[in-house]
């Protein structure tokens, strides 16, 4: 099976913490962690692992850690798509901090700071996939990609970790939402009334909303299911979302919605088992993949 992800790459420093310092205080730590991650490239990271062929596109650029960027697709077999190949451009940076008693993270981040126009539109367009996550990110560049992607008989599946700029013009051209329980329209304020947001669209047949811990919800037009989460000790949450929809983009090709959601839940509970986003994918075999 072939799968496509679209939107964002960041470079990761993570560092795990008892707590963060107070103003004009330091705190040393254990050296950090830092690895490529991303909503998009963590999800095509964990499809990639679990036995899919995985495409991204994405931006990284020329910086210090563009070497970086391509190893970590090259060992985790992933074809990538650069809209900034070859062109200066800042990585997106992000600082984690990890907290030891129960694996919460707080993240300082900056925005992306382009909109390529370069868009390798020809040779996506004649790939044939299986399925395709958009992350939200890069909204204008990939519209009009995404327009013809949209015309083949291909689930597009939201990554809905946030409510972003533009998010409306992409919404027409999506299948399946997944969304974290943090994801809130314009004018939304609890789960129903996200779904009666969504359901707006006609191209939208189905909601899937986690919620950390908590149960999934699933929702139709017609129906609603509550599909539980099994428990973990939890040592770090970082990409558990992320790790969610790439299971899912593998396992929506394989299985019926609600048995994907159940081991894309899975998979996203195994994450959360130790520190880091790389340290656990050795225990994927632990899971029934297919």
């Amino acid at each position: 099976m072939k799968v496509l992800c679209i939107g964002l790459a960041t470079v990761d420093i993570q560092y795990l913490v008892a707590d963060l310092p107070k103003r004009n205080k330091k705190a040393k730590t254990n050296a950090p962690l830092i690895a490529i991650g991303g909503p998009a490239t963590n999800a095509a990271l964990v499809a990639s692992r679990l036995g899919s062929e995985v495409e991204l596109l994405s931006c990284f650029g020329e910086n210090g850690f563009t070497e970086m960027f391509w190893k970590e697709m090259k060992d985790y077999n992933v074809h990538a798509y650069d809209l900034m190949r070859g062109n200066p451009f800042d990585p997106i940076i992000a600082s984690i901090f990890t907290y030891q008693d129960n694996g919460d993270r707080s993240i300082i981040s900056s925005l992306p700071s382009a909109n390529s126009e370069i868009l390798p539109l020809d040779n996506l367009t004649r790939q044939v996939y299986d399925a395709i996550l958009l992350d939200g990110f890069y909204i204008k560049s990939i519209l009009p990609l995404v327009e013809q992607l949209a015309k083949k008989t291909i689930p597009l599946v939201l990554d809905g970790g946030s409510w972003k700029e533009g998010m409306e013009n992409l919404l027409p051209f999506i299948n399946i939402a997944v969304c974290s329980e943090d994801f809130f329209p314009p004018g939304c304020s609890n789960s129903q009334q996200v779904c009666d947001y969504l359901f707006e669209y006609d191209s939208i047949e189905q909601v899937v909303i986690t919620r950390g811990e908590k149960s999934v919800l699933y929702f139709t037009k017609e129906q609603r299911v509550e599909i539980d989460v099994k428990n973990t000790d939890v040592v770090d949450t970082l990409g558990a979302g992320d790790f969610f929809h790439g299971a899912f983009l593998h396992y929506i090709t394989h299985y019926p919605i609600v048995k994907a959601i159940e081991k894309s839940s899975d998979i996203a509970t195994l994450s959360c088992g130790s520190f880091g986003t790389r340290e656990w994918f050795k225990e994927i075999e632990k899971i029934d993949t297919l």
